[in-house]
């Protein structure tokens, strides 16, 4: 199993933040962290919010699920490992997640068409 660094304090910040917040962004560099962290407090926003559904979104439903459900091992999907399945909800994809019996629903949508150049 690898190692990894924990959250520096800004990081740390930026999660709690996010609790009370309807839109989050986070700045940096290119490998600053940004993704991951977005993906951990959205999957603790999931956790806690009294909501069933949520929406995963990006700029192709391909893009939204590689970029916050797999994420390189560090998407929803492995953040509710064990806990989670996928599926189909109203013809859409998505990732169901079972919380100690309360049932979530994460809808993976995209904007555009993956065939069409931007």
């Amino acid at each position: 199993m690898m190692n990894y660094s924990g959250f520096t304090e800004p990081q740390t910040e930026y999660i709690k933040r996010s609790f009370d917040c309807w839109l989050n962004i986070a700045e940096g560099g290119k490998r600053a962290g940004k993704n991951v962290l977005n993906i951990i407090a959205f999957a603790i926003a999931i956790e806690q919010h009294k909501d069933n559904i949520f929406l995963a979104a990006g700029v192709t439903e391909g893009a939204a699920w590689l970029n916050i459900i797999d994420s390189n091992g560090f998407g929803l999907k492995y953040l509710f490992d064990g806990k989670c399945r996928e599926g189909k909800y109203g013809g859409k994809r998505a990732l169901f997640v079972d919380l100690n019996g309360h049932k979530k629903v994460i809808v993976v949508e995209g904007g555009g068409k993956s065939n069409v150049a931007a």
